[in-house]
């Protein structure tokens, strides 16, 4: 259970958006894994506490100790409790490369951005080993998509699901698909279905996503965001009475 003493047995991650996160914590899995045999994941949500089992994992060593990537979503859910208990495992782990049987922290706190900027948790703010990890490069921010960022989320995804896409695709597929990584992903998922052995789609694939009710919800959606009521009314206008997921959508905005 040796590995290199790059990786760090603390980090605090701050991403808004859960597909872009998930694809963080599996790259940094995987590259963990190469190292460490029988790495062992755990994870668990700070919208539901921090129960025994996950005190076990992060305290427990002994001769048969197994090597661990414990992951806590949703941290920012925690109580003052919770912090205040782990904060001396996070000042210990701070120092510490995830080598042998030390386990791996990942604390992922997944509140929206506010002007480019993560909302820290007022407990966490004021922990010294926050600021610890802050000082050591642990803490990692990672935003949420923008109309600036999808066309690179785009590639990395179509790359991911086996797609090749021109250029023209691509930003055919930037004004189309919605900022969200899930959303966008299932979006890009569906239209994988339908590419040849070499990962190319067929000449009319997107037109029938721009057809997609979800699409036409998301692009309303994104009107709606940008303050452009005219613009709304016709795209809601536009729909069929049949379209009945941009409906049921748009009622519970």
């Amino acid at each position: 259970l040796i590995m290199s003493a790059g990786y760090g047995a603390l980090s605090i991650i701050f991403c808004p958006d859960g597909r872009i996160l998930k694809n963080r914590l599996e790259a940094l899995y995987a590259a963990q894994a190469k190292d460490t045999v029988g790495l062992a994941r755990h994870v668990f949500w700070g919208d539901e506490g921090l129960g025994e089992a996950f005190w076990e994992h992060l305290t427990l060593q002994g001769l048969l100790a197994q090597a661990k990537f414990l992951v806590v979503r949703n941290a920012q859910n925690l109580l003052k409790d919770h912090w205040d208990k782990l904060a001396p495992q996070m000042n210990a782990l701070a120092g510490l490369p995830a080598a042998g049987t030390t386990p791996r922290l990942i604390l992922c706190c997944e509140g929206a951005f506010e002007r480019g900027t993560p909302k820290i948790p007022q407990t966490l703010q004021k922990l010294p080993a926050y600021e610890r990890a802050r000082q050591k490069g642990l803490v990692e921010n990672i935003p949420g998509l923008t109309p600036n960022s999808l066309p690179g989320f785009i590639k990395s995804e179509a790359a991911r699901l086996g797609l090749s896409l021109s250029s023209d695709q691509v930003r055919s597929l930037a004004e189309l698909l919605p900022a969200d990584g899930f959303a966008a992903s299932a979006e890009l998922s569906k239209l994988a279905l339908l590419a040849d052995s070499s990962g190319k789609l067929p000449a009319d694939a997107l037109r029938g996503l721009e057809s997609s009710e979800t699409i036409t919800a998301f692009s309303i959606l994104r009107t709606m965001q940008q303050g452009d009521a005219a613009k709304v009314c016709r795209g809601v206008a536009e729909c069929s009475s049949t379209d009945s997921g941009v409906f049921g959508f748009l009622s519970i905005l």
